[in-house]
């Protein structure tokens, strides 16, 4: 790689069939925000050569397949949704780096036969703490920690030592001014922003969403929002995690954008501890229990399902509703004895939606099974949980689900059942915007003049 903090010069190789052209645009401007380079050059297969003449982004320049030979000029090949060697064969001792990116124009990881594991410049935290030291040097990564796991998702934009998508330091916050209020953000891979860019996902849009409105308005409050979001956590993750690491910090509002995690993994979740202890899990930790126990007899007689993320539902919706709806209660009540204001997001699923848009219809067939078990059930715990009626008990609670309902074939907001697009992240932060406008911020200035009459006695 070439002297100097940045990349120079990078080439995204397109793939031979079509894809669309906005989806090539997302990569350019994702590789531009990502890699923080200097150029991109893209390499076309003639065919589609004047499709793609009008791409949006600037500092590109289109290639055909034949034109580029030097490649040792490149810092950086990118192959859009998979490596194709016959299209760019790259030397065996070559110092490029070689990633791929998904279709999407996300999801930037080391293509396969390359040195296929991150290094301190993608990563400036591998070495924070022995359980980042210990664990995979790998893009996509959960691994062990004492109190759960971690995950690890490179190629979306910052991450702090435990996986998060923070990039401040959260010390600093400790001692923020009265008016400088803190959000933090809890939730699964949804929450995270899968598939987004670090300023496209809700949390990032909501921060300046609310910056802005105070600004106009004249009202005396800046607002910092954390996204302590975590791939595959259940509401139990988001607890241990608010206790460990977001506690400290006194926030002034959480957000627990959840649901879909604990209702889907509490279908398969061991019956005993759901319905006596209001305990689900993420169901691959079944699997790492055997692994850590070294129990070869259980590893043996282990059957992986005959796709991924398919299995048999073992748990009655209600069992399964009130052990999610029991942790959630509990989440508030921790949160507002610290003095904070608890507010519960039930996250939307593509199945919200009046119809799905064709591209939903296309990516959601892709990647699952949507007619079984147990995303086919999904939409019906869903409903089990609305009746009973969570608003109720739930002081600030926001119900994603009917809200997206609206929306028909007309718009693409989801890549999946569960994680939004750009277009429906910023649907999301504008609802939880709105909310603040007329609830959240009255309710803080309250809080703001309050202290100060305290202050004066």
């Amino acid at each position: 790689m070439k002297k100097g903090v940045k990349y120079i010069k990078t080439l995204l190789v397109l793939p031979p069939d079509e894809i669309l052209k906005a989806q090539v645009d997302h990569a350019v401007h994702y590789l531009l925000y990502i890699l923080k380079m200097d150029s991109v050059e893209l390499v076309v297969p003639e065919q589609y050569f004047a499709y793609y003449d009008d791409l949006t982004y600037g500092r590109q320049k289109l290639l055909l397949a034949e034109q580029f030979t030097e490649l040792d000029d490149y810092d950086v090949i990118v192959f859009q949704q998979g490596r194709n060697d016959e299209i760019c064969s790259i030397p065996v001792n070559s110092n490029i780096r070689i990633y791929t990116i998904n279709h999407f124009g996300t999801d930037l990881v080391h293509a396969e036969g390359s040195k296929g594991y991150f290094d301190y410049k993608e990563y400036p935290y591998m070495d924070k703490h022995i359980f980042n030291r210990l664990s995979p040097k790998r893009d996509v990564s959960h691994y062990y920690a004492p109190y759960g796991y971690y995950f690890r998702y490179m190629g979306f934009g910052p991450l702090n030592e435990f996986g998060h998508r923070i990039k401040v330091d959260l010390s600093q916050l400790e001692k923020r001014a009265p008016n400088h209020k803190v959000v933090a953000v809890f939730g699964g891979s949804a929450a995270w922003g899968y598939f987004s860019l670090f300023e496209e996902m809700f949390p990032s849009v909501l921060e300046k969403a609310l910056n802005k409105y105070c600004q106009e308005q004249a009202i005396d409050l800046s607002f910092t929002v954390l996204n302590f979001a975590q791939h595959a956590a259940v509401v139990i993750n988001g607890i241990l995690n608010y206790l460990l690491l977001c506690h400290r910090l006194k926030p002034d509002v959480v957000i627990a954008h959840d649901g879909f995690n604990d209702m889907f993994n509490g279908q398969v979740s061991d019956n005993y501890l759901l319905t006596q202890y209001d305990m689900t899990y993420y169901f691959k930790t079944k699997k790492w229990s055997i692994i850590l126990n070294d129990d070869k007899e259980a590893e043996a007689h282990w059957v992986e399902p005959p796709r991924p993320y398919w299995h048999i539902t073992t748990n009655s919706c209600d069992d399964n509703t009130n052990a999610y709806f029991s942790r959630t209660l509990q989440f508030q009540e921790l949160v507002e004895n610290a003095g904070a204001i608890y507010m519960s997001g039930l996250e939307p699923l593509v199945n919200s939606k009046k119809a799905f848009s064709p591209l939903e219809k296309k990516w959601c067939d892709e990647n699952y099974i949507m007619e079984e078990e147990p995303w086919s059930t999904i939409p019906a715990v869903y409903e089990d949980y609305l009746s009973k009626r969570p608003g109720d008990k739930l002081h600030h609670f926001i119900n994603f689900h009917e809200y997206f309902n609206r929306f028909g074939a007309d718009s693409t907001l989801f890549f999946d059942t569960i994680h939004t697009t750009r277009d429906g992240e910023a649907i999301i932060a504008d609802v939880y915007s709105k909310y603040f406008q007329d609830v959240i911020i009255p309710l803080l200035l309250r809080k703001e003049a309050d202290n100060t009459c305290l202050s004066a006695i």
